[in-house]
């Protein structure tokens, strides 16, 4: 009785090439249009996470310190010990010149000041303020998550201030995504244009051999 021999195993580099082979194109077009594309698109998605990703963190460190400063100005003015009326006017005119709307809570207590479950904007606009003033404070999204709610113990009370949350946000996000999004869409149709002229050739050519192969001999 004769033994069939087990065939040897695949080693991993050899069982992740077919397996890879499975689900590239098998036409010649398909197979050319991804060596071209691919690399297009990696280029891109690392340079969008390389150059996105550090151009949010300086916008909104940006946005944050503007914010931390018209803040200061406004608490500089409040340790001039104001009356209220004179700190009414103060708020006033901060909120008409800067959109910023301050409250003063006399003789309250800040209580709890975790900064966890912070997210990136209210994290920068916190280490901003912590910055430039020594007061304990906090930062939270307002119920109606449109604005920014920043509560400072002041040596009186507790100054609050509602911060809109786009003085905070960079809306150059969206744009720019659909701008790369785009240009990648128009590679991919130029490219499909430009492979079907050149691949119509080599199929031409392949048809004739493939009949010149099937001619039977002596003919």
């Amino acid at each position: 009785m004769i033994r069939a021999r087990a065939l040897p195993r695949l080693s991993s580099p050899f069982r992740l090439r077919a397996s890879l082979k499975r689900f590239l194109p098998r036409t010649l077009f398909g197979r050319t249009l991804v060596i071209i594309v691919t690399p297009v698109i990696l280029a891109q998605a690392i340079a969008t996470y390389m150059f996105f990703g550090r151009h949010i963190d300086v916008i909104t460190w940006r946005f944050a310190r503007t914010v931390a400063g018209e803040i200061s100005l406004t608490v500089e003015e409040m340790n001039q010990g104001l009356s209220p009326v004179g700190r009414g006017a103060v708020f006033d005119r901060a909120q008409r010149n800067t959109g910023l709307t301050y409250s003063f809570d006399q003789d309250a207590e800040l209580g709890s000041t975790s900064t966890s479950g912070l997210d990136d904007s209210q994290r920068a606009l916190f280490r901003a303020i912590r910055a430039s003033q020594p007061y304990d404070l906090t930062v939270e999204t307002a119920p109606d998550d449109d604005k920014e709610l920043v509560r400072m113990q002041l040596p009186g009370g507790v100054l609050t201030v509602s911060v809109p949350s786009t003085r905070l946000s960079n809306y150059t996000t969206p744009l720019f995504i659909m701008s790369m999004l785009g240009s990648t869409l128009i590679l991919f149709a130029v490219a499909i244009i430009f492979m079907r002229n050149q691949i119509r050739p080599i199929r031409r050519l392949a048809v004739a051999a493939d009949r010149f192969g099937t001619v039977p001999a002596g003919q």
